[in-house]
């Protein structure tokens, strides 16, 4: 029993000083009824990106010009293309007051216009770190795609979910089997 307690602390004790890793950040991007919504948790990183950004940031008095910097630098940095290859405007970056947030970290959600994504460009933090990852999970019609963007990849393009392709799969082989059963008969 003594050892088995001793086994679960030295196990436990590391993640207790885990924190955020700072050149991963996770997005979910989920398209709603009327927007399509971004929500992240950002290390303390984005403080030093946002500076990095706007310098003028240094000599800030309130938290307004941060915010205003933070709309700007995500509306340069993350960008949700539509089938027809334009920008979907960014229409809010709210942050959420989450108790299950870490306290060193930032959960943000972006909104932006609802249209059709075919490509996300995600530049996020890669202006403070070489070896920045932006990880996606994204939620399209229902059904969840994982993409990642990172400085060889900036741009990823979003695979499009045909039906029609997916229904071939289903009829084909009722399409055959129909053909055999139909020529067994004869």
């Amino acid at each position: 029993m003594k050892y088995l307690l001793l086994h679960s602390l030295l196990l436990l004790i590391p993640t207790l000083f885990y924190g955020h890793e700072v050149d991963k950040v996770y997005y979910k991007i989920i398209e709603e009824e009327n927007y399509i919504v971004v929500e992240s948790d950002f290390s303390w990183a984005l403080r030093n990106a946002l500076i990095t950004f706007r310098p003028s940031l240094k000599e800030a008095n309130n938290s307004i010009e941060y915010q205003t910097a933070l709309k700007q630098y995500v509306l340069e940095n993350l960008i949700l293309k539509d089938q027809n290859n334009k920008p979907l405007p960014l229409h809010f970056v709210t942050p959420i007051k989450n108790s299950e947030s870490h306290q060193h970290g930032n959960l943000y959600q972006f909104t932006f216009q609802k249209g059709h994504i075919s490509s996300i460009t995600n530049t996020l933090l890669f202006n403070i770190h070489k070896h920045q990852t932006n990880i996606h999970s994204i939620k399209i019609n229902g059904i969840w795609d994982h993409i990642t963007t990172n400085h060889k990849t900036a741009t990823q393009h979003i695979k499009t979910i045909n039906l029609f392709s997916y229904l071939w799969f289903l009829i084909f082989p009722l399409i055959l089997v129909a053909y055999f059963f139909i020529k067994s008969k004869k």
